[in-house]
């Protein structure tokens, strides 16, 4: 008797498994007629809660499917925009608004902001970078496309059509990577009629370095050559890298490496203190350093950054102001009044921080990260320099410019952008600083855009600010009524 039921058990389970099975295999296949039934028997609401946690395997199969259709889509598409900013040799940006009535927080200041839209780089985003000189506007896509325009009365224009400079970009470095990334370009500079890019190289497998490129500029041709390159390998690409350039004393120009999340790597075995290149002096990662211009010889000028996004030198002051993002919060405007010295300041990342610990960390890894991390708030308590300002939450601070000496304040004013996606805390703004003789903070405004400020730049010759707003691929031009 009791191996009849043990057997009739074991038919019933095997029917059950295989019932699974039978199912779990067709889920997805709305032309099975067998399983027509069990659809219309089962309620439409219910059917995705049973796929969901009865039928799960079944399902992530179909779900990843559906992700691998999606990126191939968004890989075509990529491809696609990569092409028409490769081929093309004219970029339109077309006269999209123009906000008559901007003002400007706790001031009566009002501003004229006048957009132009190209709908290509609105797909390829999300960055693009700006330069000048005294003739032409220069803009630089994520994958190295370089084009110019004239900027001689740029803002009474309807449209502004910029022209695509021939490069050697994509010959010297890899393009699967270059096209996959998009955001390997991190600045762009001009001086002395010669042309500076800086980038992160794929380098070999495995292994991504800071690069800083160099060109005669040349309208029509330009072929680069490598000027300065870090040397050190980071095993994943990150966006965390810094990048910035900008104009120095003499034959000199400023670079900024990012510490590409080098000491969050709990993989990495190696004691903390290898590894935390932030700070350590002999590393170039997570630095300021200045590069001489027709040696590549790099000095190290401050240590201890997290993401340089924005930096400003002034020439009359010797000074150094620089922009970073911080981890949670924490975002900082740094100020180096020691800009050529011997002494290399520190400004404490990854041990000071006015930011907190990111929520995509696990509680295992905050625990562990705490005690390389520490995060302590008081920077100059632990012997760093301590911010000149710094923002929780963040703004998603970027690039920095200097409006020069105002003869009416009788002080420095200094703008600098936001990205970030809350405008009511600051985001997507340019911020006014108005600095005291002594540096210290007399006020601070913020003119609201709307859009992520990627990039700006200041134009003394006209008193105004050009802008590259990532969310639409725009050219922004901000001027004060």
């Amino acid at each position: 008797m009791k191996k009849k039921i043990l057997f009739i058990l074991l038919i019933f389970v095997g029917i059950i498994f295989a019932s699974f099975f039978y199912i779990q295999s067709n889920i997805g296949n709305k032309f099975d007629d067998k399983l027509s039934f069990l659809r219309s028997a089962v309620p439409a609401e219910y059917r995705k809660i049973i796929k969901e946690t009865i039928f799960v395997f079944k399902n992530q199969k179909i779900l990843k499917k559906k992700i691998k259709r999606l990126e191939d889509k968004l890989s075509f598409q990529e491809k696609l925009t990569t092409n028409i900013l490769e081929n093309n040799k004219k970029f339109i940006f077309n006269f999209t608004e123009n906000f008559e009535e901007f003002e400007e927080s706790h001031n009566d200041h009002n501003y004229n902001l006048k957009l132009f839209s190209n709908s290509n780089l609105n797909l390829m985003g999300p960055r693009a970078y700006l330069a000048m000189d005294k003739d032409f506007l220069y803009l630089i896509t994520g994958t190295g496309s370089l084009m110019y325009t004239s900027s001689r009365d740029i803002e009474k224009k309807t449209q502004i059509e910029f022209t695509k400079i021939k490069t050697n970009f994509l010959e010297i470095n890899e393009k699967d990577f270059t096209h996959y990334h998009t955001t390997t370009i991190k600045s762009i500079l001009i001086k002395d009629n010669n042309i500076y890019v800086s980038q992160v190289k794929k380098q070999s497998k495995d292994c991504f370095v800071s690069v800083v490129l160099k060109a005669k500029l040349d309208l029509s041709d330009i072929k680069f050559k490598e000027l300065f390159n870090t040397g050190e390998c980071i095993k994943v690409y990150s966006n965390q890298a810094g990048g910035n350039l900008a104009d120095f004393k003499n034959n000199k120009i400023l670079f900024t490496t990012g510490a590409f999340k080098t000491f969050e790597d709990m993989s990495d075995k190696r004691p903390a203190n290898e590894r935390n290149f932030p700070q350590i002096e002999d590393s170039y990662i997570g630095k300021i350093m200045s590069i001489d211009t027709e040696t590549g010889v790099a000095k190290v000028l401050s240590m201890g950054h997290r993401n340089i996004q924005g930096m400003f030198y002034d020439k009359v002051k010797n000074v150094i102001y620089s922009t970073e993002h911080g981890p949670t919060g924490g975002d900082e405007l740094n100020v180096n009044y020691g800009a050529d010295t011997d002494e290399i300041e520190n400004y404490g990342w990854p041990i000071a921080s006015y930011g907190v610990q990111p929520d995509y960390w696990d509680e295992s890894k905050k625990v562990y990260m705490k005690k390389l991390a520490p995060f302590y708030k008081s920077h100059i308590d632990h012997g760093y320099v301590e911010p000149l300002i710094w923002f929780t939450p963040a703004l998603g601070i970027t690039q920095i410019a200097k409006n020069p000496y105002n003869e009416l304040l009788k002080k420095d004013v200094m703008y600098f952008g936001a990205m970030g996606w809350d405008i009511e805390e600051g985001d997507l703004s340019v911020h006014r600083l108005v600095l005291n003789n002594d540096g210290t903070v007399f006020d601070k405004s913020r003119i609201p855009i709307g859009d992520r400020v990627r990039d700006l730049l200041f134009d003394i010759n006209k008193e105004k600010l050009y802008l590259f707003l990532e969310n639409s691929g725009s050219i922004a031009i901000l001027t004060k009524k």
